[in-house]
Formats: structure tokens, C-alpha cells, sequence
């Protein structure tokens, strides 16, 4: 009795079961063995599936929580930039208000040696 190649793991087993000079069963029976290993395969196929399921959300999950505690440092620099902004403005108009003072401190301290000058051209001389 020769058999062809098996071509699945299913046949492999028909064939290790026939040539061992075991008897094959009944075709009723084998249909429920062929089942059983049928549901065992995708039950331990679906038992992978759902633990890489899992790793995956909480691969997602922690990603998530990256991005939002990225997303809320970004905000905080641009918060810090805006007031780093706002500082510079104040500055410079600070700076802008010195300027202005200095310029009326400068004309008030040539007017006071014009007028000094003026003072002493006419006070008299003590020598």
C-alpha cells in the first residue's frame, strides 16, 4: 500500500497512524480528532493573538502617555518662551524710558554750564 506525500500536518498524522499497523479509525472519528486538534491549533493561535494584543495596548498605551507628557512640555516652552518675550519687551522699553532720561539729564546739564558760563561773565572778578 503506497501513499502519496502528505501534504498536511493533518495527513502526516493519517500517515504515521496508517503505517504504524495501527488500524484506522472511522471516518466519524477521525473528523472529531481532526476537530479537536483544529480547535486546539486556533485556541492556541487566539491565546498569541490576544497576549500580542495585549503587549501591543500597552506598548500604545505607554506611547500615548509619552506624547502627552511631551505635548505638555512643549506647552510649558512655549509658555516660558512667551514670557522670555514679554521680559525682552519690557526691557527694552525700559531701556528705551533710560535713554530718554539720560538725553534730558544731558540737555539739562548743558543748559546749566550755558547758564554757568552766563553767571560768570557777569559776576565780577574778585581779583
Amino acid at each position: 500500500m503506497s501513499m502519496p506525500p502528505p501534504s498536511s500536518c493533518w495527513d502526516s498524522l493519517m500517515s504515521a497512524l496508517s503505517s504504524s499497523g495501527r488500524p484506522e479509525r472511522p471516518p466519524a472519528t477521525m473528523l472529531s480528532l481532526q476537530e479537536q486538534l483544529i480547535a486546539a491549533s486556533e485556541h492556541a493561535g487566539l491565546e498569541r493573538l490576544r497576549e500580542r494584543a495585549g503587549a501591543l495596548q500597552r506598548e500604545l498605551d505607554g506611547v500615548a502617555g509619552e506624547t502627552e507628557a511631551a505635548e505638555a512640555a512643549a506647552r510649558a516652552a512655549e509658555r516660558r518662551a512667551a514670557e522670555a518675550e514679554g521680559e525682552v519687551r519690557a526691557a527694552e522699553r525700559e531701556r528705551e524710558s533710560l535713554r530718554e532720561v539720560e538725553e534730558e539729564i544731558e540737555a539739562m546739564d548743558r543748559r546749566i554750564k550755558l547758564l554757568e558760563a552766563i553767571v560768570a561773565t557777569i559776576t565780577p572778578n574778585p581779583n
